[in-house]
């Protein structure tokens, strides 16, 4: 039984672990950049229409305006992590490991309500929003907050007025929420709250120590964990897949000298407490309901016990989940950018401007569908180490090979090798390259 319970851990651990990556890759697939390049060109032509509702972005400034991983950052990246990670073992050896999630907590309760507004305005209704204006926020240098509403019926001309205003030196913060954003903020609040009121219910904070059993939020450590995933699959972009081999082979040393060398990584996961730093299950839960079942009494104890107690959970970092998601992301842009590179061609030579949509007409997505499975193969290859061997696995020594293969297959067998290898996704004339 404790076998089977463990597996069933398991398994609600990849599901949780792969449902940020595939929506966190989808959703980073923005414009291509023969794409950019082809609006760039038509866009020092003539000024495109106000009326243009079927582009989503403004000629992709905003993305061109985004910060991309280069092989510099990719080699710095694990000094700063064992930095940071070497910190914070430090100082739950020698300081007060109350105080320290308090301040951990209170920094995520923050941070999360951004996170979890944007994450949840994704699955708000457009049917909810169709009628609903935006709202302006602005804080002018008089300290003045003016709220209004953006009546200009078309995402171009609310992008050009924003840019107007923040332009303005009369306003120190000036920025737009959309419509949904009504629905998810208050949702993002609640489920903030919540979070942070039950980790106070927890004895380290100074509650009932005779409580048999740790208050553990781990449903809602999950949602803002998972949040938290797709945001920076969305905004951390590798810009190529030369920088994505090195930081995934930089990680895997890392991963694997802090786990089998030092105790610094356990012990961080496991001293943090009902932190969003790590996906956790309850690891007897499958069990403890199997046997309620079997047996045919409801015993509230035993359910008590089995879903909140923190002594008991199987975790997942979530570095384990953004560090290979950001690799199955770009594998998603490229597959755009292998779509849209005959389509941009072939409006070059009619003198016509491509139309774009955000994965309009994206079906065949084979470095994507490689990478996820790879993904998925690995992180079942983890766990299966786990259970085998009884110890802790630094899941990027399966996860990095099996990401890397993946990508290499997936060009071999589409015969773009040499195309992936010069793919530049912050580059906006990749597709001319080879003209």
């Amino acid at each position: 039984m404790p076998e089977v319970s463990s597996m069933l851990a398991s398994a609600a651990l990849l599901a949780l672990a792969i449902v940020p990556i595939r929506i966190g890759a989808i959703r980073s697939c923005g414009r291509p950049p023969s794409v950019r390049s082809h609006h760039r060109a038509w866009q020092s032509q003539s000024n495109p229409p106000d009326n243009d509702e079927d582009d989503e972005d403004d000629y992709g400034e905003e993305e061109e305006a985004l910060e991309y991983l280069s092989t510099s950052d990719a080699l710095l990246l694990p000094v700063i992590g064992g930095a940071v990670l070497t910190c914070i073992y430090v100082a739950l050896k020698y300081l007060s490991a109350a105080w320290l999630n308090l301040l951990l907590r209170v920094y995520f309760c923050a941070a999360g309500v951004l996170s979890v507004a944007r994450s949840a305005a994704l699955f708000v209704p457009e049917w909810l929003t169709r009628d609903q204006a935006p709202v302006l926020f602005r804080i002018t240098r008089a300290w003045r907050v003016r709220l209004s509403l953006v009546q200009y019926p078309s995402r171009r001309q609310r992008r050009q007025k924003l840019r107007a205003l923040q332009n303005d030196e009369h306003d120190v913060v000036t920025f737009m929420l959309e419509s949904r954003y009504r629905y998810a903020i208050p949702v993002a609040l609640i489920m903030v709250t919540c979070y942070f009121w039950i980790g106070l219910q927890s004895p380290m904070h100074g509650a009932d120590k005779s409580k048999q059993v740790n208050v553990n939020a781990w449903p809602l450590t999950n949602a803002l964990a998972i949040s938290f995933a797709i945001d920076a699959l969305q905004l951390i972009k590798l810009d190529s897949f030369a920088t994505a081999y090195l930081l995934l082979s930089a990680l895997l040393a890392y991963d694997a000298f802090f786990v089998f060398k030092t105790p610094i990584m356990v012990a961080v996961a496991s001293g943090l407490n009902d932190l969003p730093i790590k996906l956790v299950v309850p690891r007897d839960c499958g069990a403890d309901a199997f046997r309620l079942i079997i047996s045919g009494h409801f015993n509230a104890d035993m359910l008590k016990r089995s879903l909140f107690d923190d002594r008991r959970m199987a975790m997942l970092g979530l570095g384990d989940v953004v560090i290979p998601g950001i690799f199955v992301a770009l594998c998603r842009r490229f597959d755009a950018e292998l779509h849209y590179r005959p389509l941009v061609r072939a409006a070059d030579k009619a003198g016509k401007r491509l139309r774009w949509a955000r994965q309009q007409g994206l079906r065949r997505t084979p470095f994507f569908r490689a990478a996820y499975a790879s993904y998925i193969i690995g992180l079942v290859s983890c766990m299966t180490a786990l259970h085998v061997f009884q110890h802790a696995q630094p899941a990027l020594i399966y996860l990095s090979p099996a990401c890397m293969l993946a990508g290499l297959y997936a060009a071999w067998s589409q015969g773009v090798l040499r195309d992936a290898w010069q793919y530049d996704d912050s580059l906006t004339s990749t597709h001319r390259k080879d003209e």
